[in-house]
């Protein structure tokens, strides 16, 4: 997401409450029509370039929410962003850009009730988990056909905004264990007036403790290593909410 109105730029993570920010700061976001079916779309709105393989797309939002100023960045990394250059890379050293994480293993579980993949596939979470881990999704996407969108939902949410020295690219990161706490520090660092966070697009699951063996904890901690070091995570525990600037 990119809002020239605010000068802020959203890295957006599958299931960190990116469809709720899009509303909050554009009053659009995105819906069945305008993330599945591009056709369907309402006014001009010209495909500037489809990234394939695991990139997502870059399209450009024009009328859709009766505004010319923004386009929407579906799930591309910060540095996926800054390759398409000019004008990206200009707005990403001049926008305040930011990012919101989640608890890895919270994370999996919503990424699991999301696909619906019990019901739809018939494989149980164990399955699902260990297919995620070794990078294997063959047998999940021979049925589902959604290669970016599994690999996007389930990639460590370092690649997004961590560069391979360790460094983080944004200039804001906020937990989505704290969501109110942290749209209110996002608001006041943007200069915009707090509202209340819609909630859209959210996925309803027992607590994530409930759905993992010992075993299954120890693999997704060692996959997921750099976010739980980096982001402050642990296993069924609360993160710490940073304190106000």
């Amino acid at each position: 997401m990119i809002s020239d109105q605010h000068k802020l730029i959203l890295i957006h993570i599958p299931k960190t409450a990116g469809q709720s920010l899009n509303k909050l700061f554009l009053g659009g976001g995105w819906d069945d029509e305008s993330n599945h079916g591009l056709e369907k779309l309402n006014g001009p709105m010209p495909i500037v370039k489809v990234l394939t393989s695991h990139l997502g797309g870059l399209i450009w939002y024009k009328d859709r929410f009766n505004v010319t100023d923004i386009i929407s960045l579906n799930h591309l990394t910060y540095s996926e962003i800054a390759s398409l250059g000019e004008p990206y890379v200009t707005k990403l050293q001049r926008y305040f850009t930011c990012a919101f994480v989640r608890n890895p293993w919270d994370r999996l579980v919503s990424s699991y009730v999301y696909w619906n993949i019990e019901e739809t596939l018939g494989y149980d979470f164990d399955f699902f988990v260990s297919r995620i881990v070794e990078e294997d999704f063959g047998p999940l996407l021979q049925r589902l056909n959604s290669a970016a969108s599994i690999y996007q939902h389930t990639r460590p949410q370092s690649d997004y905004i961590v560069d391979s020295a360790g460094s983080v690219y944004v200039d804001f990161i906020g937990k989505v264990e704290h969501i109110d706490y942290e749209i209110v520090r996002l608001c006041k660092k943007v200069g915009v007036e707090f509202k209340t966070l819609p909630k859209i697009n959210t996925t309803d699951h027992e607590r994530y403790e409930y759905m993992f063996s010992r075993k299954l904890v120890e693999k997704v901690g060692r996959y997921y290593g750099k976010d739980i070091d980096k982001f402050g995570y642990e296993y069924g525990v609360e993160p710490v909410r940073e304190e106000k600037e």
